[in-house]
């Protein structure tokens, strides 16, 4: 029978990181895979903010995560000869004097981040009700779908990737390991997103999905080439734009929904004054911890099983720096951070 190290159930963003850096280590994978476990990571604009809320704060550890996915995805492109990865800006338009009051307070604490943009008229052409203009310096985006696309084939070419949706029932646990068809995998790792094999293995692990939408647009009046953020948000994707986006929690619907369209339509109109042509409405569901922080550990009774899940809205600044802590915890047995333990939830 085939020895193989291990077998990723899911080949979204976090089962395409675990498997870059699994081959990475010279150890042996494969990745099981099926539309349903890309859905999700397939509508995300791939944008990497490194601050978050209203308090203008940097998002939780971002400096490391920033510098692994830097050499995550960029290893990833130089793998497959492709660059996935570009350093933006983005725009954020500060609606009143309170907004820009602690905008400016904050550009002393975040330097490396937070900038202004002293020529905010010219966004008036495009912009509504807006006081000025803030920068926020040495975001990312990555180009998540032809990321998916290219790993998906380099794991075709090599014979790695299994296009299947596996059952339970033709996995067997084994003393040394998992079986699955004709092959021994010493391992299981599931980062299959929402509503996956491992709610059905790990189901004291609680979820607050979160069903994002979108809508792509196309406009002969609009051609700034940057991402917006204001009461809404724009993003350029190729010759088209990407604005939304809605978040319902815990929707009992995974398709597009006519009531988060209407809303990211006010929003956006409310924010911009161009004309636009409305080319499709997508969405997609988003495995979230209840504690907005991931799901990493071992299963508690069988050896083999093992999850790196949860990652939600920030999965693609989460998963190129939890998927080396998690390798480096079963290959070297170097300690879990506390916080994304999956322990955390057993007591």
């Amino acid at each position: 029978m085939e020895k193989i190290d291990y077998l990723i159930i899911g080949q979204g963003i976090a089962g395409t990181t675990l498997s870059y850096n699994i081959l990475q280590r010279g150890k042996t994978c494969h990745v099981a895979s099926d539309d349903n476990s890309i859905s999700s990571s397939y509508i995300s604009a791939g944008v990497i903010n490194p601050v978050t809320g209203r308090r203008i704060v940097k998002s939780w550890m971002i400096d490391e995560l920033m510098t692994t996915a830097r050499l995550t995805y960029g290893g990833i492109g130089e793998l497959l000869g492709e660059n996935f990865i570009t350093s933006r800006e983005i725009t954020k338009l500060l609606s009143d004097v309170e907004e820009e009051n602690l905008w400016l307070s904050k550009m002393d604490d975040l330097p490396e981040y937070l900038g202004y943009e002293n020529d905010s008229e010219r966004y008036r052409k495009h912009f509504n009700d807006y006081r000025s203009v803030g920068k926020i310096k040495n975001a990312m985006v990555v180009n998540i779908k032809q990321l998916l696309k290219s790993w998906e084939k380099f794991l075709t070419n090599k014979q790695l990737l299994i296009k299947a949706r596996i059952s339970p029932e033709e996995m067997f646990v084994e003393n040394e390991g998992v079986r699955y068809r004709d092959v021994n995998y010493s391992k299981l790792i599931f980062a299959d997103g929402h509503n996956g094999l491992s709610t059905r293995f790990f189901d004291f692990l609680p979820y607050k999905n979160a069903k994002g939408e979108v809508l792509h647009i196309r406009s002969k009046e609009y051609s700034l080439n940057e991402m917006i953020k204001g009461t809404s948000g724009i993003i350029p994707e190729g010759d088209t734009f990407w604005i939304g986006s809605s978040y319902e929690w815990d929707s009992k619907s995974e398709l597009p929904s006519k009531a988060n369209y209407n809303r990211i339509l006010k929003r956006f109109d409310q924010m911009s004054k161009f004309e636009y042509e409305i080319i499709s409405h997508s969405a997609g569901m988003r495995a979230c911890s209840v504690d907005r922080r991931p799901y990493i550990g071992r299963h508690p009774e069988i050896d083999a099983f093992w999850i790196m899940n949860g990652l939600g809205t920030k999965g693609m600044s989460l998963a190129p720096y939890f998927s080396l802590h998690l390798l480096n915890h079963i290959e070297e047995n170097k300690p879990l951070i506390k916080t994304v333990d999956i322990k955390r939830m057993l007591t």
